[in-house]
C-alpha cells in the first residue's frame, strides 16, 4: 500500500510506474528529480492505477494529511524532503535519457501539448507511460480550467488506434528500474499488461469526464473494470489482448466511432482558430 500513494505511482511522475522506468523519477508539478520516488508524496498525488473518480477520492484523502505547496515530502511522517539525498534541481542526468529530457520540459513555456506529442512518436515503452500518465493530469487539467473534456479526444484516438493494431513496445533492461520476484518473461509480461490496462485507464478517464455532457463516450468510463472482471486467471497479458479483440473495440466504436472523431476534431480545431485570434491560449500546465 506505501508504494500505492507514493510519487512513483503518481500521475505526474511520468517516469516510473512499478517495475517500469528509470530509477530516478520527475515531478512536473515541483519540477524536481525524485531520487527515492518509492519513498515521497505530496497533496497532489493521483494513482496511476486507480480509475478517475477512485484516484479523486483518494487525493481527497490525501490532502487532509500531506501538503501541495512544501514539495515532496516523507510518506512516513510527512516531512519536507528539501536536501539532495530524496530530491535534486540538478536534471542533467535525466536530460540525457530521451524521454527524461522531453517529461523535463513538460509544460514549460507552453510546452504541454508539444511534450504530449513528442512521446506519442516516441514508441517506446517508456514514452508511452510517460504520455499516459501526464495525458491524464493534462486532460483532468483542462476540464477543470475550461470545462470540456474534447481536449483529450486526439489522444484517446492515438490510444484506441494503438489498442486496435494490438501494438505493443518491446522490452529492454534499461526500461526496469528494479527487478520483480518472478522469471524474466513473467516480470515482461505483467510490465506489458500494466501498460495495457493504463490505456484502457486512460480512455475510461475521458469518459468520466465526458459524463456531464452526456455523450456516449461516457459508457467506456468502466473499460478497465470490464476487463479486469473477464481475466479471471488473474493478469495475464494475451487473455487481455483477447478481450480487447473480441468486445474492447467493439464498446469502444459504438461510444466513438470515426465519424463522431473527427467531428469532434474538427469543432477543436475551430476553437483553437478562435483562441488564436483572440489571444485566447489554453493552460500551460497540468495540476
Amino acid at each position: 500500500m506505501r508504494e500505492l500513494i507514493s510519487c512513483a505511482n503518481c500521475w505526474f511522475n511520468g517516469l516510473q510506474y512499478g517495475s517500469i522506468g528509470l530509477s530516478v523519477g520527475f515531478c512536473v508539478i515541483h519540477k524536481v528529480a525524485l531520487r527515492k520516488a518509492d519513498e515521497t508524496t505530496c497533496a497532489h498525488l493521483n494513482r496511476k492505477d486507480l480509475m478517475l473518480d477512485a484516484a479523486t477520492a483518494e487525493n481527497a484523502a490525501h490532502q487532509r494529511r500531506y501538503t501541495r505547496g512544501d514539495g515532496p515530502q516523507r510518506i512516513d511522517d510527512g516531512a519536507a524532503t528539501n536536501n539532495g539525498e530524496w530530491i535534486t534541481t540538478d536534471l542533467q542526468a535525466l536530460r540525457r535519457d530521451g524521454v527524461g529530457d522531453i517529461v523535463v520540459e513538460y509544460g514549460r513555456a507552453g510546452s504541454t501539448v508539444e511534450s504530449l506529442a513528442q512521446l506519442r512518436r516516441d514508441r517506446s515503452l517508456r514514452a508511452e507511460l510517460a504520455l499516459l500518465s501526464l495525458g491524464r493530469g493534462y486532460v483532468a487539467n483542462c476540464v477543470r480550467n475550461e470545462g470540456r473534456w474534447t481536449s483529450g479526444v486526439h489522444f484517446t484516438w492515438w490510444t484506441v488506434q494503438r489498442l486496435a493494431r494490438a501494438s505493443l513496445p518491446e522490452v529492454s533492461a534499461a526500461d526496469q528500474r528494479r527487478q520483480l520476484p518472478t522469471a524474466a518473461e513473467r516480470q515482461i509480461e505483467l510490465e506489458l499488461w500494466s501498460l495495457v490496462m493504463l490505456r484502457l485507464v486512460f480512455i475510461a478517464d475521458v469518459g468520466s469526464h465526458a459524463r456531464q455532457e452526456g455523450h456516449p463516450i461516457a459508457a467506456l468510463s468502466d473499460l478497465p473494470e470490464r476487463a479486469a472482471l473477464a481475466m479471471t486467471s488473474g493478469p495475464k497479458l494475451k487473455s487481455l489482448m483477447r478481450w480487447i479483440k473480441l468486445e474492447g473495440l467493439s464498446a469502444i466504436d459504438a461510444a466513438l466511432p470515426v465519424a463522431e472523431y473527427e467531428r469532434l476534431g474538427s469543432e477543436l480545431h475551430v476553437q483553437r482558430d478562435l483562441n488564436a485570434r483572440s489571444g485566447t491560449r489554453p493552460p500551460a500546465r497540468a495540476r
